[in-house]
Parts: C-alpha cells; sequence; structure tokens
C-alpha cells in the first residue's frame, strides 16, 4: 500500500477511510524498470534534470561528465559585411560565421562568434590572440583576386 494512504493507529498501520487495495496493487516487479547491464544514459546525453532524476534513482550522486568544447569561430577578410548590411560593390555579407556556429551547436559545442577580422597581419594576431581562449579554433577567409572574390 502506499504510505501516503495510511495512518497510524496506536501501533498498527491502517489504509485511511474510503481507500480500497486490490490485489497486487502498487507492487512493481523486480527488472520491471531496467535490467542489470541496461544503458539507461547513452554517452553524450545532455545532462538536465530528468538524467539528474534518473542517475539518483540508480544510486548515483555524481555523474562523469564533459564540459562542452568552446570553440573560436573567426572570419577574416576586408569585403565581409555583416549578414544584416547590405553588401557594396566588392563586399559579400558574412555567411560563414552563422554557418560554422550552427555545425558547432548541432555538434554539441559552444560556438562563440568573433568580430570579422581585416586583411592585415595586426588585426589577425589581435583576434588571434582572443581566439587563443577557445578550446578550438576555426578561421575562414574569403580571398579577393583582380576584381572577384574566392
Amino acid at each position: 500500500m502506499m504510505v501516503e494512504h495510511t495512518e497510524l493507529a496506536g501501533s498498527k498501520v491502517r489504509l485511511i477511510p474510503l481507500r480500497k487495495l486490490a490485489p497486487g496493487e502498487n507492487i512493481v516487479a523486480q527488472g520491471a524498470q531496467a535490467r542489470v547491464r541496461d544503458e539507461l544514459l547513452p554517452a553524450g546525453t545532455a545532462i538536465h534534470s530528468a538524467q539528474i532524476a534518473l542517475a539518483a534513482a540508480c544510486g548515483y550522486a555524481a555523474l562523469n561528465v564533459f564540459i562542452r568544447p568552446r570553440v573560436a569561430i573567426l572570419t577574416t577578410g576586408d569585403e565581409l559585411v555583416p549578414v544584416e548590411s547590405e553588401p557594396a560593390a566588392g563586399q559579400i555579407r558574412n555567411s560563414n560565421a552563422p554557418m560554422l556556429a550552427a555545425m558547432v551547436a548541432a555538434a554539441g559545442g559552444e560556438p562563440w562568434v568573433l568580430p570579422t577580422t581585416a586583411d592585415n597581419a595586426q588585426s589577425l594576431d589581435a583576434a588571434l590572440a582572443q581566439a587563443a581562449e577557445a578550446d578550438l579554433i576555426l578561421i575562414t577567409a574569403a580571398f579577393r583576386q583582380a576584381n572577384s572574390i574566392w
């Protein structure tokens, strides 16, 4: 019987009035929820409240987890303009940064989109120094040759 449907009467436990018990009620067979060696949380599963409850129900007070890698996304090119801008002649929208950010997030990483870097050594050095705080750096560049962009 469920404890919350009982009351203590002296030294005896009894069902509270109007409660009934059917044969087999509130009995869960051993192994009904999971069996030994069943995989309940596959590797790579994101840990949220439901997974914490499952782990606790199985007797795990702590889990070995890995932090999501922080991925710096660095786009370079004087010809790049923000997505919301209208490109002038010889310019293109920076479509690589949002695409790479979406791919990093889909793969379980934490995207960190850095500002577009100008095509000069000083700007690139500064951007790389900032990006060095990340676990991984993705660099994408557009190259200009004559009047076309590659």
